[in-house]
């Protein structure tokens, strides 16, 4: 049977405002319908779960809660599931009825909604996520990966709006890829599409060959885990990889470009310059309408935008009727995922690939 101990309060927190490298206005979303049922939807962070309710159509408030506070530690290690399931109920606005639950999870996510590969730590298995979801809230469940996601929410309500294949380049901790081709979501055979943290760039190890450290030519030096004689994208460009290569690894790198700092710089530049092959090779490889940047480190220091851009037109300048690579930086923030997991849920509910469980349906 479907739980019914619902504790229900209005969410708290607020979405971050957008930032445009081209400007796209978004256009006014459609008016609330005069309806009780209610859309709930969820990212879940490295750090952070962040929860929604969207109520005739439109996005409310976002609450972001610290993985830290929501964990139970459970016979096999740190338990996730309570505290989202207490996280959700009190984001359901009081009086209304959930009709879809929307969950985008940091992993890869096959084309039968399975998560490819260990799940995030203190989560259960896509399935296991799901059945719990639709038991607590007793409505249908999607959960996919947030980098699709985010990159759906981009294309259809950001950055690029407008257009039929747009990829969202989110550059963090780490760097990851959601594609959207001809409005749909490419997630590949395996779910792994996309994976391009894990790109190789040619590398040399030392004069033996076998050392640890690999340094990219042009790029810089990282402590890699790929083969001999190549790294990884995200060792070396990656927000995490820097930070290990230009401080003592125990701080952020604020890569800001009006720091005087020379790490910070020299920084700055070998970022440029890998983001751009990254940028050149989805060129070449997805030819893309429109290439959205997003992550942390654009959130935070857009000012990288123009030279990255310029950088980019070097490497991929127009030629035989082909535009160089179009650069937007994205427009909804921390809200892409959920937008464009309200988005993908509600085309599935349609498509009837998620159904309403069987004991609501009676």
């Amino acid at each position: 049977m479907c739980s019914s101990d619902l504790t229900v309060r209005r969410a708290e927190g607020s979405p971050s405002a957008p930032v445009a490298l081209h400007p796209t206005p978004l256009r006014p979303g459609p008016r609330p319908e005069r309806s009780s049922a209610t859309t709930l939807v969820a990212e879940l962070g490295s750090e952070q779960l962040r929860v929604a309710a969207l109520l005739g159509g439109r996005l409310g408030k976002v609450s972001a809660l610290r993985l830290a506070e929501l964990a139970v530690e459970g016979p096999d290690g740190p338990d996730l599931l309570p505290g989202i399931l207490r996280a959700l109920r009190s984001s359901v606005p009081a009086g209304s009825e959930v009709e879809l639950v929307a969950f985008a999870v940091p992993a890869r996510v096959d084309g039968c909604g399975r998560i490819v590969g260990t799940p995030p730590d203190g989560l259960p298995d896509a399935d296991g996520l799901r059945s719990a979801l639709e038991e607590a809230f007793c409505a249908p469940v999607l959960v996919d990966a947030a980098a699709g996601l985010a990159a759906l929410g981009e294309a259809r309500q950001g950055a690029g709006r407008g257009h039929r294949d747009v990829v969202l380049l989110q550059i963090g901790e780490t760097i990851s890829l959601g594609i959207v081709s001809d409005r749909r979501v490419l997630r590949g055979a395996h779910g792994a599409a996309g994976a391009i943290g894990r790109i190789l760039l040619p590398a040399h190890r030392g004069v033996s060959g076998l050392d640890t450290d690999a340094r990219v030519p042009r790029i810089g030096a990282a402590e890699s885990t790929a083969p001999v004689g190549f790294v990884r994208a995200d060792e070396v460009v990656g927000g995490t990889g820097l930070a290990r290569i230009f401080t003592d690894g125990s701080r952020p790198l604020e890569l800001r470009p009006e720091v005087s700092d020379r790490r910070v710089k020299a920084a700055a530049r070998q970022g440029i310059e890998g983001w751009a092959l990254l940028v050149s090779d989805l060129a070449a490889i997805l030819d893309p309408e429109v290439t959205v940047l997003g992550g942390s480190i654009m959130a935070t220091a857009p000012g990288l935008a123009p030279a990255l851009e310029r950088r980019v037109a070097e490497l991929m300048p127009a030629v035989e009727g082909v535009p160089a690579p179009h650069l937007r930086l994205g427009r909804l923030g921390s809200r892409a995922a959920l937008i464009g997991a309200s988005i993908a849920g509600r085309a599935a509910l349609q498509a009837g690939t998620i159904r309403r469980p069987e004991h609501r349906e009676r």
